[in-house]
């Protein structure tokens, strides 16, 4: 491609050297042996001028577009831009006061796609710069950003922003297994902490477990919950699942728990819990799968980050004592 030319063709530019011919003479051209007034030729190269600097700069009159172009007949782009160097950028909108920086307008179609590498990918294809605060200004139903503070994607419903995007805090996938005959409580614990800074009045966080174990006669193993200020022992449970000693063998078990923030952070923290839990025996004596359901109202001093963990204790050690956590999974919505 031939490079950009370092100067422009300047003409006729010190007003009334030029004359529009009649539009006639714009239909014909010149004809053979005609001789052009100079004026009228001024005119020509004027405006051929004028318009180099406009696309040099194109500015639009009013509310028409500084660019206003339309692709070909067999689905070709009204408008395409390619990066000039390594890192170069296709293209870029830039807005002045309330105005729309970019914007994508179909009729059956996408409106705008983002696309980038779909199988080693960098980056992501799209990327929503975080704000701090709700919107305040005129806010309308589908506007959407990421909230710097607890990293959801909110969008405006019509009458208020929500956020709609759960966010995975901790989901383990590899299982973790403590060894056999272990008798303490902290033998096998799993651990989340949760940012203060996201225990908003209305934030649910969600806690998922699962696994399975194996315990041995004359004894019985405990699965707890726990929800505590963060760096403070484990006192007390969250949420408690018990197999007591008639029930020794394998077994597996699930817990779903849903905290409720009641009050904004500050001088205390509120929170509401609904926690369900199940046993399933798959040997030994049947007949004793249990499902409990608990709920409770825990209240904090502080709005000091929270931990959560998950824990297995046996109450005396076995040979056939074991239990794998196959799943601990800590989200908010």
């Amino acid at each position: 491609m031939p490079a950009q030319p370092t100067d422009v063709p300047r003409w006729a530019t010190d007003g009334g050297a030029t004359v529009n011919p009649a539009a006639g003479e714009k239909d014909t051209g010149w004809v053979v042996d005609n001789k052009p007034p100079a004026r009228k030729m001024n005119w020509l190269f004027n405006t051929i001028y004028d318009w180099v600097l406009y696309l040099q700069n194109p500015v639009g009159t009013g509310a028409g577009a500084g660019v206003d172009a339309t692709g070909g007949p067999t689905d070709g782009l009204g408008l395409k831009g390619t990066g000039g160097g390594t890192n170069g950028g296709g293209t870029s909108g830039v807005a002045v006061g309330t105005g729309t920086g970019a914007k994508g307008l179909a009729v059956d179609g996408h409106g705008m796609v983002a696309e980038s590498d779909t199988t080693a990918p960098a980056k992501a294809a799209l990327r929503v710069v975080p704000q701090n605060a709700d919107p305040v200004t005129a806010p309308a139903q589908g506007d959407s950003y990421v909230n710097t503070v607890d990293g959801t994607l909110t969008v405006y419903d019509g009458f208020q922003w929500r956020r709609m995007l759960s966010v995975a805090y901790r989901n383990i996938t590899t299982p973790a297994t403590i060894a056999p005959a272990a008798t303490t409580e902290n033998a096998f614990a799993e651990e989340f902490r949760v940012d203060a800074n996201t225990l908003r009045s209305g934030t649910v966080i969600k806690i998922a477990t699962s696994g399975t174990g194996n315990y041995g006669d004359a004894n019985t193993a405990t699965l707890r919950i726990h929800l505590s200020p963060a760096g403070s022992p484990l006192t007390g449970a969250l949420f408690t699942l018990v197999l007591g000693a008639a029930d020794a063998g394998i077994f597996d078990w699930t817990t779903d728990t849903d905290l409720i923030i009641r009050a904004d952070p500050g001088a205390s923290v509120t929170i509401a819990t609904r926690s369900r839990g199940y046993i399933e025996k798959t040997s030994g004596i049947a007949g004793q799968d249990t499902l409990i359901e608990t709920s409770d109202i825990l209240g904090f001093p502080t709005n000091a980050d929270l931990d959560i963990e998950v824990s297995i204790q046996f109450s005396s050690a076995h040979v056939s004592n074991d239990a794998t956590l196959h799943n601990f999974k800590v989200e908010k919505a």
